[in-house]
């Protein structure tokens, strides 16, 4: 896997290193949703900060995706992200159809389940700007965040 402007985890943990600049995803940060497009191999892990002067939320996206598997219990959301990790599988065939893997994936441990992806590269963008205040409900799991796309309906 490919790690475009960020590093990968050197162990399980919360931090996150961006174009030089650390943060961590659980005291900063909220998860608000992913979203997976099994067609075009794509997958997006949204967050949202807390209280970051000048940051609005963080985004990792997955490219050329070949392995999702979500563990999550419940109907909630799966609660705050406790660590994540990149693992080396070696149980890999490099034979395998779906493009450049190295057979490495990350794991995302919550609350209530884990998310594990591997792909061909991931992308990590810091979001800039004030959030979009149509989007502001009172429902704070609702899973919405701006991310300037083209806006959908607010949920009834």
């Amino acid at each position: 896997m490919r790690f475009e402007n960020c590093a990968p985890p050197a162990r399980s943990t919360t931090r996150i290193k961006i174009g030089g600049q650390g943060f961590d995803l659980r005291s900063q940060f909220r998860w608000v949703g992913v979203t997976f497009g099994p067609e075009e191999r794509h997958a997006t892990l949204a967050w949202l900060a807390l209280e970051l002067p000048e940051v609005s939320g963080l985004v990792l996206e997955f490219r050329g995706v070949n392995r999702f598997e979500s563990s999550i219990s419940g109907a909630e959301m799966p609660g705050p992200l406790e660590s994540w990790e990149w693992r080396e599988e070696p149980d890999h065939d490099p034979g395998q159809a779906g493009g450049e893997s190295d057979g490495s994936s990350l794991i995302f441990f919550f609350e209530s389940g884990t998310l594990r992806l591997a792909a061909d590269s991931v992308h990590a963008a810091i979001l800039t700007g004030e959030p979009d205040p149509e989007f502001e409900d009172d429902e704070p799991d609702s899973g919405l965040i701006q991310l300037d796309v083209p806006k959908p309906t607010k949920p009834h």
